[in-house]
Parts: structure tokens; sequence; C-alpha cells
């Protein structure tokens, strides 16, 4: 990525949409580009608190939600709520859209809308140019008719860059189990490896890629995971997962299941590091039979 980065230009919003976005406990609605967006959340609180032991006044009646858009496998959805109100952002998987204050749009729209200033509106970033400030990321070439400074194209060529930036040092995994997205990052690099794998010039390569305990025990990246497993069939024997014990498995027999179905899928399990984190032997007694271990050289 880039670190010269260039003073922006002036981002255009060519469309948004005003909405009434209805809550209520775990979930939220609304009507936008002629389609219901349902969303189903959970709160956010673990981030949240981090954020408040840094910032405890300025924090104060805020409330972070994250979740999914109802029947939509891969979206998700990242909200803040204030005073009743929510801003934050909705990837459905094949765009990102943006909810927000009117307040905070009205400067960069280039479309006239009647709004008050705390109404609530939603754009999409395939309707905005140079969303990113110039040279934030790299520059890749236009797709789907969408020119370069398209704020779609620029957000992908972002999350690319910052997927190859995840395969380096511990010290980024770590900060992603610490915002509560390593599941977003496990899975860019589990899709990533398969790909390395399904090309021609690699029919006889190996390549591992590196899942954390916590992404694995939730659900939907589980379900995701195996999909992936079901459609990657041309790398039977070729793909190794190993588990990290960065975060502790809480089910074991959930942990099991899951990882027979994913050998049964033609994956290798590898339990990494074992004896440097808070795995016990149960762990090892139980998901082990199914699984190789790698024992930790730290202590």
């Amino acid at each position: 990525m880039s670190t010269s980065v260039q003073a922006a230009t002036q981002p255009r919003v060519q469309y948004a949409e005003k909405v009434a976005l209805a809550s209520a406990a775990g979930h939220a609605e609304f009507d936008a580009y002629g389609r219901r967006f349902a969303l189903s959340l959970q709160s956010n609180d673990r981030a949240l608190n981090r954020l408040k032991a840094a910032h405890p006044q300025t924090l104060a009646g805020y409330r972070l939600w994250r979740g999914a858009l109802d029947g939509q496998p891969g979206s998700w959805t990242r909200l803040t709520e204030h005073a009743g109100r929510f801003e934050g952002a909705i990837w459905d998987g094949r765009d990102l859209y943006v909810v927000a204050s009117y307040a905070q749009v009205a400067n960069y729209l280039t479309t006239p809308m009647t709004a008050a200033p705390a109404d609530t509106v939603v754009f999409r970033l395939s309707d905005t140019l140079d969303f990113l400030p110039k040279g934030y990321c790299a520059t890749e070439p236009a797709s789907n008719g969408l020119a370069a400074n398209n704020g779609l194209v620029q957000y992908r060529n972002l999350v690319a860059e910052l997927q190859v930036v995840a395969s380096g040092p511990a010290q980024q995994i770590q900060m992603a189990e610490q915002m509560d997205m390593i599941q977003d990052l496990d899975m860019a690099v589990v899709q990533a490896v398969v790909q390395q794998l399904l090309k021609a010039s690699n029919s006889k390569l190996r390549l591992a890629a590196n899942i954390s305990a916590r992404s694995l025990m939730r659900p939907a990246f589980a379900e995701k995971l195996l999909t992936v497993m079901r459609y990657a069939q041309p790398v039977r024997g070729r793909l190794i997962f190993e588990i990290t014990e960065s975060a502790a498995i809480g089910d074991l027999q959930r942990a099991d299941a899951l990882v027979r179905g994913l050998r049964r899928g033609g994956a290798s399990i590898c339990l990494d590091g074992f004896g440097s984190g808070t795995a016990s032997f149960d762990y090892l007694r139980q998901v082990c039979p199914c699984a190789d271990c790698r024992a930790s050289r730290s202590e």
C-alpha cells in the first residue's frame, strides 16, 4: 500500500436514498434500491468495551452491532447506534452500502435530494467516485464497466491489498482478533489459498491456511468453509487447515464434527502450536484422532 497519500479529490456520491430504518431486538430493516434490507444483528460489546477503555467519555451512549443480511451467505454488516440512529456499512456480497445521516453526505451529493440533516440515507459504493484518497491503495484495471476511481473498485483494491498484508506478521492477525474481524481475514486467506491450488501450474502443490479457533466456532464461518470445500474438489489432498490456538475452542464436539467434515471434503487438519496456548488434553483427545498436531517450540 502506498505510504505517500496524496491530497484527496473531492468524493462524489452520485445517488443516495432516504430510508426509514426500523429496529427491534437483534433485528433491523429498511427499504432501498427496490429491495428490502433485513438485518440480523448481535451486540459487538467486545469491540466497544476496548474502545471505551481508551475513550470512556466520548463513547458514552453508543452501541456497536455486527451481523448479516438475512438469507444472504457471505454478507456482513457493522453498525453504530447512538440516540436511536444508525450509521455504518452493509456488504451484500456484491456491493457495499453506506448508512449515514444526510448531514454527513449532503456536501458530496451530485444529485439533489430533499431530506433533513438528521434523516438516515443509504448509498452504495458503486454510485461513488473518488471515495478513497488518491494513492490510498493500488490502482487496478477497471472491471464490470466501472471506472478505476469508482468507490467499489477502490474498496475491492483495498481489500485485496489487506489480504496480502494479512499474510505477514503475526501482530496483524492479533489485531484482527482484537477488532473482531478474524473470521473475515481467515476466509480471505482460505479463498486465496484455494485459488492458488486451482491453477493448472500448481497441480502438485500443497498449501496450508491458518484458521483461528474463534472463527471455527462461528456457525456462519463453518458453513461457508464447508461450502468452499464442496466447490474445491480439484484440491482434494492438497489443502491443509492449521487451526491455531490464539482463541480457545469451547465446544469440542462441534469442533470435532467440523474437523471430520473438512477431512471428508479432502482437507488435511493440523492443530498448530499445541501446548503454547489454552488447549487442554481434552482438546487433544477429542479433536486429534482425525488431525495432526504441531507442538509449540516456545516452551
